[in-house]
């Protein structure tokens, strides 16, 4: 009998170590398949936004209102938004200094800010040093920047443009900061 009850024992554990071998198994597949997927960020009006965008290049721009080369950018970036050259897909703001949504939202509205605001994420991107500071994200989600200083339309297209052909090109990718996910 105690044999018996060994060998039951013993096949009962090969059984359960056998569902424990399959349900990790599948939690490894669900949790690599999801490594690829494009994430959601929340705009400070509460809509959700993928980045990276397969449609193209997303601008996340850091500013703050004591910053006087960021308000000098504002209208590029407005009309950037605006008109959305390809491939650019977006163009999203992070306000620098921690502040509550609603004073963001009033600073939004008083510097004319017509890109939306992200909700700040810790380490979700990169923390700039200065400002104004921006960075492109490619639509495989690789960081470029950043771009420091007061931007233009045009300087930030031709990154755009000298991103891509890194990328393209094989070559090395400078200003690549870290691929988001």
């Amino acid at each position: 009998m105690n044999i018996t009850t060994d060998k039951i024992t013993f096949s009962y554990r090969l059984f359960s170590f056998g569902k424990l071998k399959i349900f990790l198994s599948l939690y490894i597949l669900l949790f690599i398949s999801g490594c690829n997927q494009i994430t959601t960020d929340l705009t400070i009006n509460g809509k959700d936004i993928a980045i990276p965008s397969s449609e193209g290049w997303i601008l996340i721009n850091y500013w703050a209102s004591w910053c006087s080369p960021c308000l000098k950018e504002i209208p590029e970036l407005n009309e950037l938004t605006e008109n959305l050259p390809e491939p650019l897909a977006g163009v999203y703001g992070i306000y620098f200094d921690s502040l509550p949504i609603e004073e963001i939202m009033q600073k939004q509205e008083e510097f004319h800010v017509k890109y939306s605001m992200l909700v700040p994420m810790d380490e979700k991107y990169p923390s700039p040093r200065a400002l104004p500071a921006n960075y492109l994200i490619g639509p495989d989600g690789t960081i470029h920047g950043p771009l420091l200083g007061s931007q233009t339309v045009e300087s930030i297209m031709s990154a755009i443009a000298r991103f891509s052909a890194e990328t393209t090109n094989g070559k090395s990718k400078w200003g690549v900061i870290e691929r988001h996910r």
